[in-house]
């Protein structure tokens, strides 16, 4: 006869489970994936909002640059240089605050909204007061450059939209 029988001897070794998949992610997983989709999508609407918002001032900018005042030697030249600078900031004016707020101003009215979206007082009192009646005068011998100089420095600022908003409003 044998010795008497042992219990451990019939025991079979530990299976260790498969390790888990990768697929399905844990709950915080989702959430992780959530928070980063809402996020990018967020990034990307700011993104376009901006980039639509100061399209504007980009097409203001190279319609200003575009505009030629190159041969300023007579003072016809020089009345429709003004003229057209004068009907690309309106047009700019408009765009940017609306048409019912700025489209009827006029004169010393409009040359103190362009003061208040620049922050200075350079369209009243500087360059731009050219703008008052340089179109109109056949004797204008006001500094053209330093009025297209004026408008691309003072109306394309980044803070101009900011300023042109709380006038609208």
């Amino acid at each position: 006869m044998k010795g008497p029988i042992n219990p451990i001897d019939n025991l079979r070794d530990i299976h260790i489970p498969a390790d888990p998949g990768w697929w399905p992610p844990a709950p915080g997983w989702w959430m992780a994936a959530l928070v980063v989709l809402a996020l990018s999508i967020w990034i990307i609407r700011s993104l376009v909002f901006w980039y639509r918002r100061t399209e504007i001032v980009r097409e203001f900018r190279k319609q200003l640059q575009i505009l030629a005042i190159d041969n300023l030697d007579t003072p016809r030249s020089r009345q429709e240089a003004i003229a057209s600078i004068s009907k690309l900031i309106k047009r700019y004016c408009v765009a940017i605050i609306g048409k019912g707020s700025v489209a009827s101003l006029h004169g010393a009215a409009f040359l103190d909204l362009l003061d208040k979206m620049s922050a200075s007082n350079q369209f009243s009192d500087g360059p731009g007061r050219l703008m008052l009646d340089g179109a109109y005068r056949p004797d204008s011998d006001g500094d053209v450059e330093a009025l297209r100089k004026l408008a691309l420095q003072k109306l394309t600022s980044r803070s101009v939209l900011r300023r042109a908003e709380k006038l609208a409003a």
